[in-house]
């Protein structure tokens, strides 16, 4: 039914309530959570492939930016927070100021489809038909954030439009 129909039957408190059923009824935007064991930032099928040095980490792609996050008062002081950034690719680590070699991934923002380190997915790719247990064919809307969140806390989020992913976030848990 087109609006110039519509128009002409609802006035006032009928027009809105259409419009509130319009935009809130399912089919559109959804979030939605999930329990799945496997989400893990390192491990399992869809932990970030990532070097284990702080030196080969930094020589993925082109590093446009690296910048030490100001420290919160409960962090450790031997340890500094480093946000670096390539094209499509934002890294948050922890640092130890005694193994400068080592690191520690906080979280990881893909949003450019050149980046192949999250296992099967990638970004403008399709999710897969099953991540864990879920089957993510049921998810609707045409754009929307979902969450798998793993044993070990970590949260694998994605951003959607239909089944096509926009971008990828891992927020890591320390453990």
């Amino acid at each position: 039914m087109r609006i110039g129909k519509i128009r002409g039957r609802l006035t006032g408190a009928g027009l809105a309530a259409w419009l509130l059923a319009a935009f809130v009824a399912p089919g559109h935007a959804a979030d939605s959570s999930y329990f799945a064991a496997p989400v893990s930032c390192s491990d399992g099928p869809y932990g970030l492939r990532l070097p284990a040095t702080y030196e080969a980490l930094r020589g993925i792609g082109t590093l446009r930016e690296e910048r030490v996050l100001p420290a919160l008062p409960a962090d450790d002081p031997a340890a500094e927070q480093r946000e670096l950034s390539f094209n499509g690719l934002r890294l948050t680590i922890l640092r130890a100021r005694l193994d400068p070699e080592s690191y520690r991934l906080l979280s990881a923002e893909l949003s450019h489809r050149q980046w192949k380190i999250a296992g099967p997915l990638r970004v403008g790719g399709l999710l897969p038909a099953r991540v864990a247990d879920i089957d993510t064919r049921q998810l609707r809307g045409r754009r929307g954030v979902v969450e798998f969140i793993g044993e070990s806390k970590d949260v694998l989020r994605v951003r959607r439009s239909g089944r096509r992913i926009a971008s990828i976030t891992y927020l890591c848990h320390l453990r």
